[in-house]
């Protein structure tokens, strides 16, 4: 009997010994679900900044190809390169432009070129984006200003670049 109970005693023992690694456990995984509602918030605000961006730039893209009657190659994705399309739209225009909300430097515009150089076609090409250099923080209509990425200033360049190659 006495052995009964210091069996019992014991498992007593480790059933609380359990029971506060168990309730440690449920703190824990409490404190990391709510890290990931909170990282899922943050990038749920994220996904609608981008969206904000991508929006306002398919609209100045829009208002920009209406004013000067151009044919828009819509580019989704750098990789892999649409080449066809690339060399359509050399042969079949006097300036391809391409706008991007990136840097410029490695982006879209530079992908162009190197399809261009690989089929050794010539062509005009104006690259429009972010320059390579710190952008201060800011509403969306303010840094496509700054960047010259408005429609404003899209058409500008694009117009200065026309008269070059009329």
């Amino acid at each position: 009997e006495a052995e009964n109970e210091s069996l019992l005693a014991e498992a007593q023992e480790k059933l609380g010994s359990l029971k506060a690694e168990l309730s440690s456990a449920a703190t824990s995984l409490t404190e990391a679900q709510e890290e990931l509602h909170k990282t899922q918030l943050e990038e749920k605000r994220l996904a609608g900044i981008i969206a904000e961006k991508e929006k306002l730039a398919e609209d100045v893209e829009k208002a920009v190809a209406e004013k000067i009657d151009a044919t828009v190659y819509d580019m989704r994705f750098v990789k892999p390169v649409d080449a066809d399309a690339i060399e359509e739209a050399a042969k079949n225009n006097d300036l391809l432009v391409t706008l991007e909300e990136n840097v410029i430097i490695g982006g879209a515009g530079d992908a162009c070129l190197e399809v261009l150089a690989a089929k050794g076609l010539l062509a005009d090409v104006l690259q429009i984006g972010i320059p390579d250099r710190f952008i201060q923080q800011g509403d969306n209509l303010h840094l496509y200003q700054e960047c010259g990425m408005d429609e404003e200033s899209i058409l500008n360049k694009i117009e200065e670049r026309l008269k070059r190659v009329e």
